[in-house]
């Protein structure tokens, strides 16, 4: 079954046994047929080694982790992508799916083991966090949920293998502290026993270790100090960031209350210069009613002169008019007595004219 291009890091078989899905330093996951060996299809989109692959037990959807940080959800039957969860802080090792199928568990780099609500549709599959924790303190490499679901597994580079309440994380037994990295896990179908595969020589350990399931939850003294201390540093963390947020919260409040106060000032002067702009208009109104007023008076002024000129004109008009007429009476008269005159030489004449004749 040729088909990937670097080494091949994980398989896992259907539920019916039918297919396989394989994962590869390539950066791919393969779905082939188990009966003939074709390869039916490749889930190409990560951007760094796929470390594991998973799939649901109701058999329709693969989940792939990487050393790109992310877990992907795949459907089978189309080979396409459905979801990308950015699920850790550093490469992921391990994804498994709860029996239900309600539950995916993935593991990394990070130290931290994460539970993702799972919820598949008729168009596609989402995943909410429900839960994490810092299981291990180094890598975690592989966690396996037992047959019933109540548990889960995980090895580590830090030389154990534990177990935890699949509800929440909440730490059941550790079961082996083998001195070496622990690589993967696997429960019987019963239930009873976990296998752990570790990088112990030949001789010197197991390299296969066959662990008992306690009945009931076995506390380890060195993991409550380790969880106490977790919790201390987490609580600081917390605490930290928290300070942090306040310290910008106040920051931006500061900066806010800068702008504001600048906002406001910068309102203000321009309040002030409309101020001095409306007093500077009131003066030039009150200023050109003034104007008005002396040119109202002006004008009044003139139009009582030129009524009074218009008298004078009227009175010098009828004056003139009586003068004219005075002046023709008297040149009538002149007239009328040049005539008498000159009626009365005639007469004068002819009455001397006739004194000569007698």
């Amino acid at each position: 079954m040729e088909g990937h291009k670097n080494w091949v890091t994980a398989i896992s078989f259907s539920p019916d046994g039918k297919l396989i899905a394989s994962a590869s330093e390539d950066t791919t996951a393969k779905i082939w047929d188990v009966s003939t060996g074709k390869l039916l299809g490749d889930l190409a989109g990560h951007a760094g080694t796929v470390r594991t692959v998973a799939f649901s037990p109701d058999g329709r959807w693969v989940a792939t982790g990487s050393f790109d940080k992310t877990v992907r959800l795949w459907d089978v039957a189309s080979r396409t992508e459905k979801a990308k969860i950015d699920a850790h802080e550093d490469a992921v090792w391990s994804v498994k799916f709860s029996p239900d199928g309600k539950t995916l568990a993935t593991a990394g780099a990070d130290n931290m083991i994460k539970l993702w609500n799972i919820a598949p549709s008729d168009t596609g599959i989402s995943a909410a966090k429900k839960a994490e924790w810092k299981a291990h303190q180094n890598w975690v490499t592989s966690v396996a949920f037992s047959p019933n679901g109540e548990l889960l597994a995980s090895s580590s580079f830090d030389h154990k293998v534990k177990l935890w309440e699949a509800s929440g994380g909440k730490h059941y037994a550790t079961l082996a502290k083998p001195g070496c990295t622990t690589w993967c896990v696997t429960f019987s179908r019963d239930g009873k026993t976990l296998y752990c595969g570790t990088s112990s020589k030949p001789g010197k350990e197991d390299t296969l270790l066959r662990c008992s399931i306690p009945a009931a939850p076995v506390e380890d003294p060195e993991e409550i100090a380790r969880m106490k201390l977790e919790a201390e540093r987490k609580a600081r963390r917390e605490a930290e960031a928290l300070a942090q947020k306040k310290a910008e919260e106040a920051k931006k409040a500061q900066t806010a209350k800068a702008s504001a106060e600048a906002e406001a000032k910068k309102k203000t002067e321009e309040a002030k210069k409309k101020a001095d702009a409306a007093r500077t208009a009131v003066a030039e109104a009150e200023k050109n009613k003034q104007a008005s007023i002396k040119a109202a008076a002006a004008a009044k002024a003139a139009s009582d002169s030129a009524a009074k000129s218009a008298e004078i004109a009227a009175k010098a008009a009828a004056e003139d008019a009586a003068a004219k007429k005075a002046a023709a009476e008297a040149d009538a008269a002149l007239k009328q007595a040049a005539d008498d005159a000159r009626k009365a030489v005639e007469a004068a004449e002819k009455a001397k004219k006739a004194l000569e004749k007698s």
